[in-house]
């Protein structure tokens, strides 16, 4: 979107847990199983996007440390998916509490 970078993810469901909804996603977007390693934290933002601004946007970030694993379908998510470096991370990775989470576990 806007030549931003997004983690693989997405909101959770009612009822469903962060686990569950990061597994999901990641089938859902890359067609990968995943393994959830340990939780990396959480972290929120709040803030009006110029695109709308009436609207208060709050975004809560559960970051998870994953393997990656079998591909066991096509994604349908139609957004490109693809791996990074970090220098090309940091610079554009949209959500900024994502990288504060990504630079704790990372130690940087």
């Amino acid at each position: 979107m806007d030549g931003n970078l997004f983690l693989v993810g997405g909101g959770v469901e009612e009822g469903e847990s962060p686990e569950c909804a990061i597994l999901i996603e990641s089938i859902e977007e890359t067609g990968h199983k995943i393994q959830i390693i340990k939780i990396i934290g959480k972290a929120e933002r709040h803030w009006v996007s110029p695109r709308y601004p009436r609207d208060s946007q709050h975004n809560i970030g559960i970051l998870y440390a994953c393997e990656l694993l079998e591909k066991i379908a096509e994604p349908v998510e139609k957004e490109t998916m693809r791996w990074v470096d970090f220098n090309y991370l940091e610079k554009h990775l949209f959500h900024e509490h994502h990288l504060y989470l990504v630079k704790q576990y990372l130690n940087i």
